[in-house]
């Protein structure tokens, strides 16, 4: 028996082997070397704002965003935005500082918690606040443009009802004028 599976399983020890410097087993013809595993985990740029994010780093993370302000909320390759990674990082004082910069806190993550959710998870009572004043601070800004828009719709309203009035007033006057003057010439044709 020990015979039979001998020939059926392999023993000793395993090892790719190599020619020419690729890596004949997976037939590629590039070799991966130790820093090629998770090259691709990130995009290039947004790499360097997560390993700030990772490192608590929090002026290489400013200094980041001055340079790319759009990288605020872009997502990592996980669906990631980088408030939420700060937040799954514990990074307090970085999820502080990208709520001020404007990171968007109601993008959700694949299993559908957004920022609150996981400040409140990871226990991180300062940014559960911060986040809860913005979003009514954002509020307000929202009703105020809201109410701004429909008072200038209503100037705007106003200003073409009166146009539309004088219209209105000056076809009505004209209309008026050619039927005196259909009454004058029916009164002179009398004559």
């Amino acid at each position: 028996m020990f015979e039979k599976e001998q020939e059926r399983y392999l023993t000793g020890r395993i090892s790719f082997l190599k020619g020419d410097g690729r890596q004949s087993i997976t037939g590629s013809f590039h070799p991966i070397y130790s820093g090629e595993w998770s090259e691709q985990a990130y995009v290039k740029p947004i790499a360097k704002l997560f390993s700030y994010i990772a490192s608590h780093n929090r002026s290489a993370c400013n200094d980041f965003l001055k340079r790319n302000a759009d990288a605020i909320n872009t997502r990592d390759q996980l669906g990631r935005t980088p408030l939420q990674f700060a937040l799954l990082c514990s990074a307090e004082e970085i999820c502080l500082e990208l709520i001020e910069q404007g990171g968007r806190m109601t993008s959700r993550m694949v299993d559908g918690r957004c920022s609150l959710h996981l400040a409140a998870q990871m226990g991180l009572p300062k940014v559960v606040k911060a986040l809860l004043e913005k979003s009514e601070k954002n509020k307000a800004e929202k009703e105020a443009k809201e109410m701004e828009i429909k008072e200038s719709e209503g100037k705007d309203k106003d200003v073409q009802m009166k146009d539309q009035d004088d219209e209105v007033r000056d076809s009505s006057e004209d209309d008026w004028s050619s039927e005196d003057e259909e009454d004058k010439d029916y009164e002179e044709a009398k004559k």
